[in-house]
């Protein structure tokens, strides 16, 4: 689309003053003079200041032309009168400084056509009234102050606003920062040039090329009117400001990255515009249903879908915050499961001023971009050369299981004279695939600025951790706090009667809470890397990413439903919002392992700075507070938790191994107290437990058999046992009356070594 014309915006030469915008600082008012013009800063001679061209409503700082006139008045302030006694000196003043008014000339962007609309005044909306009296020019006539003297002359087609004695303020010798926010209507004659949320894409491009001195008479207007009704019903109006001088091509491109669609020229020369829909209608010449037999040669490509991308942003200027640059997002979950991660793509929509317009079209652009689309290079005899840049074509082709495919046309270009071909570039007509009109506005809570004020918890738990090597037998407590705002600590709060509640300490890792999206059954293999816990987390915060195998027996991450904790290794995005942990190991600290029901509620968690340890009462009350910074949950506000505790961290875990040893009726049992942690899945091999007198263990054991079912104690791990045939052993742990489950083995009646226990 090389038009070979430019596009020139406008600039001001050195026929007119420029100042600086940048000048001294305030100074002290004590025993000064008013400043002087020289103050605020000396003039200079410039040229090639960029005047914008602009279209639809923008908001811009004007460009300083000119200043001058300065007068100031002295600001005092009253001393002495009524209650100060002698000491007032009778009255009178002292000085406070000098308040200073100035002529401001700046130039607004090319005209005619411009309409102010308000101000912001050092990124403070005003209103116009707020200026003063001023003189404004739209640039569709020859009229410019007289102030400025010999310096000053007309601007034609610039629009320009003077403001007789500004006021700058008290001790300030700096002008303040303008920015006016204004429209510029296209003239365009399109029906529904100028939309109610910018200027429409077709008669922005037909301003473009006016403005680039190209004849209205070279321009298909029905062409134009078509695109026009397309973005119109799509509601695309868009608001720009060109400060570069660039050939017009360029800027026509620009127009491109917001909608879609094409500009081309026809065999009389003339500009065609051409927005892309879906359903376009194939032109029944046939030359628009291309035939296998018609191609010259053929390659097919399609993208890989490494290639695309999940989350798809873009910037927008959102005229209800002051213009400011804001963020929508739209998410394409069936990529993000395909890829196995996340892969962002940023989009520029500055050109849009609200966010739904912004949110539909970041969801036309992801909807488009997500799916890997087939390109075609070919060629094909000159009889095809009525196929223009961004028709829609049907393209057969049996290699490649083409039949009919709806293909447009991107790039066209000769052959060689003596090939008497035409070459093309066509790209799978995506918008008929991904033709999904409904969206949903995407991204507002990441452009309002967010509230620090902490959140009463939603989701808690207080989790009684078993025995452990880090706090052995001592009570422990694992607090799970899921976080509801951007909290970055809780309290935690302890009353042992429900009222009078004191800080035990706070705690820094939240937890994040979900529900299960199925059934997990129980009997999985000790290291699951088949079921996997399928569950949907009410926020997905904190996040927990796929570790390798290595780091599942290192770190201190886990999943808790019910009773069980579980180590997981993998995360994997399944569905919409679910997820699903694989690479599981059950059952870990000896937790039981146990079906847990679809809806169950799951906690996944880092054991780090959220375990509460010193508190030995058997119940008691807790009251978990969110805080941010200096500001933390109100104690009435939060729900209390009940606590029990089972002793569990002091309940000995069961016997790793019982030996017995049968000789006639003596039968001669070792055992093995579970007393040290084992990062491994499944029950620790009894050859490798060798740690059986561990300091750690300073209780007893029972034990009782299948035929003697009263309880003995035993103070030694090694023991006899006298009973004559086969029986059943039953043994358990004993710390203090806390006693672990009982472990049994089968003893036959012939001499020999039983081990156990069965599990």
């Amino acid at each position: 689309m090389d038009f070979g014309i430019s596009l020139a915006v406008g600039v001001l030469v050195s026929g007119a003053m420029i100042a600086v915008s940048m000048l001294m600082k305030p100074k002290n008012p004590a025993g000064m003079k008013p400043a002087g013009l020289d103050s605020f800063g000396p003039t200079q001679s410039s040229e090639g200041i960029v005047i914008p061209f602009v279209r639809g409503r923008v908001r811009l700082p004007g460009t300083l032309l000119w200043y001058g006139n300065l007068t100031t008045t002295e600001a005092k302030a009253e001393v002495g009168g009524k209650g100060m006694g002698m000491l007032g000196g009778g009255g009178g003043g002292t000085s406070q400084g000098y308040h200073y008014y100035l002529d401001v000339w700046q130039a607004i962007c090319q005209g005619p056509g411009v309409s102010l609309v308000k101000v912001y005044i050092d990124d403070v909306e005003k209103t116009l009234a707020d200026l003063g009296t001023y003189e404004f020019n739209d640039g569709d006539d020859g009229t410019y102050p007289t102030e400025p003297g010999t310096y000053a002359g007309p601007l034609p087609g610039i629009a320009h606003i003077f403001l007789p004695q500004y006021y700058v303020g008290l001790n300030r010798t700096q002008l303040p920062t303008i920015h006016f926010v204004y429209d510029v209507l296209s003239t365009a004659p399109i029906t529904g040039a100028n939309m109610s949320n910018g200027v429409n894409p077709a008669a922005l491009v037909y301003d473009i090329l006016i403005e680039s001195e190209v004849s209205a008479g070279d321009i298909d207007l029905t062409a134009f009117q078509t695109a026009a009704d397309i973005w119109t019903a799509r509601g695309y109006g868009l608001n720009v400001y060109f400060t570069e001088q660039k050939e017009a091509r360029a800027w026509i491109d620009d127009v491109f990255t917001m909608v879609d669609g094409c500009l081309r020229m026809d065999e009389n020369d003339r500009y065609v515009l051409k927005a892309y829909t879906s359903g376009e209608t194939v032109v029944a010449d046939g030359y628009h249903d291309i035939p296998e037999t018609a191609f010259n040669d053929f390659d097919f490509k399609r993208r890989l879908y490494t290639e695309t991308y999940s989350d798809y942003r873009a910037t927008f200027k959102d005229e209800d915050q002051a213009f400011s640059e804001r963020v929508v997002r739209a998410r394409q979950g069936a990529v993000r499961r395909l890829l196995g991660y996340n892969k962002p793509h940023s989009i520029d929509l500055t050109a849009f001023r609200d966010g739904a317009t912004a949110s539909k079209r970041i969801h036309e652009i992801m909807e488009k971009m997500s799916y890997p689309e087939g390109q075609i290079d070919c060629s094909l005899p000159m009889r095809y050369a009525g196929i223009e840049i961004g028709d829609v074509v049907t393209i057969t082709n049996s290699q490649y299981g083409l039949t009919a495919e709806r293909y447009r046309c991107h790039e066209k270009s000769p052959s060689a004279p003596t090939e008497n071909s035409i070459k093309f570039r066509f790209i799978q007509a995506i918008e008929d695939i991904a033709a999904d009109t409904n969206y949903a506005d995407g991204g507002f809570s990441e452009w309002v600025a967010p509230s620090y004020a902490p959140v009463v918890l939603s989701n808690q738990r207080v989790f009684e951790l078993p025995y452990n090597g880090i706090t052995g037998v001592e009570p422990a407590f694992l607090l799970l706090a899921a976080r509801a705002g951007v909290e970055t600590a809780f309290a935690g709060m302890v009353s042992y009667t429900g009222s009078d509640y004191t800080m035990q300490s706070e705690f820094t890792t939240f937890s994040q809470c979900g529900a299960l999206g199925e059934t997990y059954i129980a009997d999985t293999l000790s290291i699951d890397d088949e079921v996997g816990i399928l569950y949907t987390p009410a926020r997905e915060d904190p996040v927990f990413d796929t570790i390798s195998r290595t780091d599942l027996f290192m770190q201190t991450r886990c999943a808790i439903i019910g009773d069980e904790m579980i180590a997981f290794q993998r995360v994997v995005p399944e569905g919409p919002s679910a997820f699903r942990l694989l690479g599981c190991i059950r059952g870990i600290l000896n937790t039981p392992v146990t079906a847990h029901l679809s809806g169950s509620a799951i906690w996944l968690t880092t054991i780090q700075n959220n375990v509460m340890r010193g508190v030995t009462a058997g119940s008691f009350y807790m009251k978990l507070l969110p805080s941010f910074g200096t500001k933390r949950v109100a104690l009435a506000l939060a729900t209390a938790i009940p606590v029990t505790s089972t002793v569990k961290a002091a309940t000995p875990w069961p016997l790793t191994r019982i030996e017995v040893v049968k000789s006639g009726s003596t039968n001669t049992v070792t055992i093995w107290p579970t007393t040290q942690l084992y990062e491994g899945a499944g029950v620790r091999s009894a050859a490798m437990q060798t740690d059986k007198e561990n300091p750690d263990y300073t209780g007893t054991f029972d034990w009782y058999t299948s035929a003697v079912t009263a309880a003995v104690e035993e103070t030694d791990p090694s023991f006899t046992v006298t009973q004559a045939g086969a029986f059943i052993l039953y043994v358990r742990a004993n710390i203090s009356g806390a006693c672990s489950e009982w472990s049994a083995v089968t003893v036959g009646a012939g001499n020999g070594t039983y081990i156990g226990p069965e599990i």
